[in-house]
């Protein structure tokens, strides 16, 4: 199991670019993303984001080194 941090910001990091835009209010569904101009709707963003995210984790368990992935994680802290 690939666990991710609750604090990943899934639904506001584009999926292609991995730009986190800042405020996006919940009646928004679908978003064009201002660094790469892609547009998705929120979730099927999210669920792109944690899948990417899932397969990083994957391949670094197997000791898959990544030449690069924009993200690991979300936290700040």
């Amino acid at each position: 199991m690939i666990g991710i941090a609750p604090c990943f910001v899934a639904l506001k990091r584009c999926s292609g670019c991995g730009h986190l835009v800042g405020k996006m209010s919940l009646n928004v569904r679908e978003w064009r993303y201002p660094a790469c101009g892609l547009i998705r709707e929120r979730n099927v963003n999210a669920a792109l984001n944690f899948l990417i995210v899932g397969l990083a984790g994957l391949a670094l368990v197997n000791g898959i080194k990544l030449v690069c992935i924009w993200v690991l994680s979300g936290c700040s802290h």
